[in-house]
């Protein structure tokens, strides 16, 4: 079993309402190889769910067993490893570095956890795909997303690298 989520609830408190209580009761178990789409309204708690499976933020009850670690039981530094070597986040927002090049975006979580081959593995990510497409590795990775005018060529691009990273 890759992910076990048990009786998991997430309430927010606010200081002049009521509590929300935005997941109630949930439970889930997903094997390896499984796919799933996670649907719903906006408000309806997509977003939060991802946020406690990367373990973001925490519930407010229940658990989240992924790959055989219960996320309630690591502190913030072993939850921060196991997030790096565990699971991949892409954010709506990218959170690319615009002064790097795609190379260095890709290989910059390798070298923070000092991976001797960060820039291999990189080269490796960014040639698995379609990152050449945009650009050349030295070249800063928004520099091609913009045009002669300054409109977005949309945000392909900068997926694929957080994609890579």
């Amino acid at each position: 079993m890759i992910l076990q989520i048990s009786e998991l609830y997430k309430t927010f408190q606010t200081a002049s309402l009521p509590p929300v209580e935005v997941l109630k009761n949930l439970n889930l178990e997903m094997e390896a190889g499984e796919t799933l789409a996670i649907l719903g309204q906006s408000g309806s708690g997509k977003s939060t769910l991802l946020t406690l499976l990367a373990g973001l933020d925490s519930p407010s009850s229940g658990s989240i067993i992924l790959n055989g670690q219960n996320m309630d039981e690591l502190d913030e530094e072993s939850l921060s490893k196991f997030r790096a070597l565990n699971i991949g986040i892409i954010f709506q927002q990218f959170h690319l570095m615009s002064h790097l090049t795609a190379m260095e975006n890709v290989s910059l979580p390798l070298d923070l956890f000092q991976d001797a081959d960060a820039t291999e593995k990189a080269r490796q990510a960014l040639d698995h795909g379609t990152f050449q497409t945009h650009g050349s590795f030295s070249t800063p990775a928004f520099r091609w997303r913009v045009s002669a005018r300054g409109h977005s060529q949309g945000h392909g691009g900068s997926s694929k690298h957080t994609a890579g990273r």
